[in-house]
C-alpha cells in the first residue's frame, strides 16, 4: 500500500497541462471512477478500443459527388468520440485489451489529436487505463511508440481515499468499520487463480450493497471478496456481536468503555454512530459525546466523516456541537487523512 495519494487532484494537474496520461493499476481499484471525478462535471467519453476496428478510428467512408457532375470522391464520417467543440475527457478504458492493429490506428489520435481529416477539439484531454498481465487480465502488449505517447503512472489502492469515498457513498457500516479496524489491510489483493474472486475497492462496494439488501451468508461474502478476505470479515462480524445498543449509547442510558482488547467493537460503535448522525443531524452532538470516551485515533473516523460532508443544515449541526468543539480543540491534527477544511 502506497502513501496516501490524492489521485483525483493529480489527474487534474495532468489535465490542466493537457498531457496524455496512461494509468496502470489492478482491476477494481477505481481507475475509471477517478478519471470521471477529475472531469469535475465535464463530459467523459468512454471509448473501448477493444470494440472497434482500425477503420473506426478514422471514421466510415462516405461516397460523395458534387452537384457539378465531377467525379465521385470518398470522405470520412467523423467518429462520434471525436468532438470538435466543448470540453471534457476522452477515456480509452482497458486500452491494452484492444487488438494491436487498433492500437496502431490510435497512434495519430493520441499524439496529434486527430484521426485523418478529423481534429480533436482543444478542450478535450486524452487519458487511458489498463491492467497488466500480472493482474491475470487478458491483455495485449502495448507497442513502444504507443507507450511513448503517454505519461505513464501506476495507481495503487489508497485506503484513506477509499475510506473518505466510502463515508460519502454510504457504504455499510460493517464494511467501513472492518476496513478501518485493519487500516485497509484487506482493501485489495491481486487475484490468485482464474476462478475465485478477490478483494478490491469495487468488490467491497458490491459486498456493501449485498449487506444492505439483506444478503450476508458466507457464500455471498466469499463470492464477492474471495475466501481469504471473507474469513477475516466474518470473524470481525462475529466479534462485534457483543456491541452495546447504539440507541442506548446515544441517549446516555449506558456508557461505552473503550479498551485495548475491544478494537473491532470500538470501530463498529464509531461507524454505526457515524452513519446514524449522517442520516439525522440531530444526533451529531449525542454521537460526539460518546466519542469522548473513545481513543482519539479511532474516534477521528467519526469527526472526519462528519466534517467531510456538505450541506448548510448538516454543517450547522456540527458547528453547534459543544462536544465536537471539545474534541477538535485537542485532536484536530488527526483529521489530516480525511482532507477536511
Amino acid at each position: 500500500m502506497s502513501d496516501s495519494v490524492n489521485y483525483v487532484e493529480r489527474l487534474r494537474q495532468y489535465r490542466a497541462a493537457n498531457t496524455p496520461l496512461l494509468i496502470f493499476g489492478g482491476p477494481g481499484i477505481g481507475k475509471s471512477e477517478i478519471c470521471k471525478a477529475a472531469a469535475d462535471g465535464d463530459e467523459v467519453k468512454d471509448v473501448r478500443l477493444s470494440m472497434l476496428e482500425p477503420v473506426d478510428m478514422r471514421g466510415l467512408p462516405v461516397i460523395n459527388r458534387r452537384g457539378d457532375g465531377s467525379e465521385f470522391n470518398v470522405e470520412w464520417a467523423k467518429p462520434d468520440f471525436l468532438p470538435k467543440e466543448g470540453k471534457g475527457i476522452i477515456l480509452f478504458d482497458e486500452l491494452n485489451t484492444a487488438d494491436p492493429s487498433v492500437q496502431n490506428a490510435a497512434l495519430q489520435f493520441i499524439l496529434d489529436r486527430r484521426c485523418g481529416p478529423h481534429k480533436l477539439g482543444d478542450g478535450w484531454w486524452i487519458v487511458a487505463c489498463g491492467n497488466k498481465a500480472s493482474h491475470k487480465a487478458h491483455v495485449n502488449p502495448l507497442s513502444a511508440p504507443l507507450r511513448n505517447r503517454f505519461t505513464i503512472i501506476e495507481m495503487e489502492p489508497d485506503f484513506n481515499q477509499w475510506r473518505n469515498w466510502a463515508i460519502k457513498a454510504g457504504l455499510h457500516e460493517n464494511v467501513l468499520a472492518f476496513m478501518s479496524s485493519t487500516s485497509g489491510q484487506h482493501l485489495y489483493s491481486d487475484p490468485q487463480d482464474e476462478y475465485g474472486n478477490f478483494p478490491t475497492p469495487r468488490s467491497w462496494a458490491k459486498l456493501s450493497h449485498l449487506l444492505q439488501s439483506g444478503i450476508s451468508d458466507r457464500e455471498a461474502i466469499e463470492g464477492t471478496v474471495g475466501k481469504g478476505a471473507a474469513n477475516w470479515f466474518i470473524q470481525y462480524v462475529n466479534e462485534i456481536k457483543v456491541m452495546p445498543n447504539i440507541d442506548s449509547l446515544l441517549e446516555g442510558k449506558i456508557s461505552y468503555q473503550d479498551g485495548p482488547n475491544k478494537l473491532s467493537v470500538t470501530y463498529a460503535v464509531v461507524s454505526n454512530i457515524l452513519f446514524r448522525a449522517l442520516k439525522s443531524p440531530a444526533l451529531v452532538d449525542k454521537g460526539a459525546a460518546v466519542m469522548l470516551s473513545i481513543r482519539p485515533e479511532i474516534s477521528s473516523l467519526y469527526f472526519g466523516g462528519l466534517l467531510s460532508q456538505k450541506g448548510d443544515k448538516f454543517m450547522s449541526a456540527v458547528l453547534k456541537s459543544a462536544h465536537t468543539k471539545d474534541w477538535l480543540a485537542k485532536h484536530r491534527n488527526l483529521l489530516a487523512p480525511f482532507e477536511v477544511k
